[in-house]
């Protein structure tokens, strides 16, 4: 792990830009590792645990190759597993239309879109769980366009998942999202999303429809989002805000608070607190996260509360 961390501060030095250019500008490579240690307690049914650990959450390294002015390539993976998160062929033309093939993030939102060494907070909200069935990566085609007024992307995937080349059944996954932006230069935009597809062998059907709001100016961050998601016959309403703010280039208080409705049950409720520590902007800082989570439940074995405190380290080139 140290010479994880050697490496890449070296590299920091290197350039400013968090990105290394080579054979001739033709290729780049980008670098992310996240190191952190988590002290979490919680309680469920009357029983009580807690734990203390020390983790490397990832090492992740990515290759960008523009192969033509309209074409590039890339992949990401993590180095300890050499498993590939990004891996496809993106065109992309002048006149704003984008074609990406191969396994890449799907249009889920604003948060799913965020580069990871640009996120505020350690975790992905309460959202994250209905993005998509398996995860936030997939298999598949996505087709883009894109003005100054507004972006549309649609795309057709397996619906299993990163690194499932193969599908579980007959069926293939569609979504897309329009982004607003007539206010853009104000920092404010409007998307609203949908996803439909079907899991399991049996095609057990999962959609879901969501509407954010992001606005991004100077130092300050704020993004409100409402998914309404259905598995099978379950569904879930969550919601949340989120808020960042600089001070100094140095350090960026955070907060959020989730809620998730269960049709099945009562309630999720989460609130989390922190502060970055910006050393470098985004290629070298310190996040401390403070969540607590509480679920409340018509069965007493399923209540549960939760206080998780996070400390990641990352380092980036």
């Amino acid at each position: 792990m140290m010479k994880y961390i050697v490496s890449i501060v070296l590299a920091l030095g290197l350039s400013a830009q968090g990105q290394v250019s080579l054979a001739g500008g033709r290729l780049s490579a980008d670098a992310l590792l996240w190191v952190s240690c988590r002290w979490q307690q919680g309680e469920r049914g009357g029983l009580h645990n807690s734990r203390f650990d020390f983790y490397r959450r990832a090492m992740f390294v990515g290759l960008s190759s523009q192969v033509h002015p309209v074409a590039s390539l890339r992949m990401y993976f993590d180095a300890a597993g050499v498993s590939p998160y990004d891996l496809y062929l993106d065109l992309r033309w002048p006149n704003g239309i984008g074609l990406r093939a191969g396994q890449f993030v799907p249009p889920l939102g604003f948060e799913a879109w965020t580069p990871p060494r640009e996120l505020r907070f350690i975790e992905y909200s309460i959202l994250e769980r209905h993005w998509k069935p398996w995860g936030g990566r997939d298999i598949g085609v996505m087709a883009s366009y894109k003005t100054g007024l507004f972006e549309l992307a649609g795309a057709v995937v397996n619906g299993n998942g990163r690194n499932t080349w193969g599908d579980e059944n007959d069926w293939k996954d569609v979504c897309g999202c329009v982004t607003l932006k007539p206010l853009a230069q104000y920092g404010l935009q409007f998307a609203c999303r949908a996803y439909d597809g079907r899991y399991y062998k049996e095609g057990v059907r999962f959609w879901n429809a969501a509407a954010e709001a992001l606005f991004e100016r100077g130092p300050l961050q704020v993004l409100a989002a409402g998914q309404h998601a259905v598995w099978g016959s379950v569904i879930r309403n969550s919601f949340q805000v989120q808020a960042a703010c600089g001070f100094l280039q140095l350090l960026e208080p955070v907060g959020r608070v989730e809620v998730e409705l269960l049709s099945e049950d009562k309630y999720v409720l989460g609130v989390t607190g922190g502060v970055n520590l910006l050393a470098a902007g985004d290629l070298l800082k310190v996040m401390l996260n403070y969540c607590y989570s509480r679920r409340a439940s018509v069965l007493p074995e399923n209540r549960e509360t939760q206080q998780v405190l996070t400390l990641q380290v990352q380092a980036a080139m």
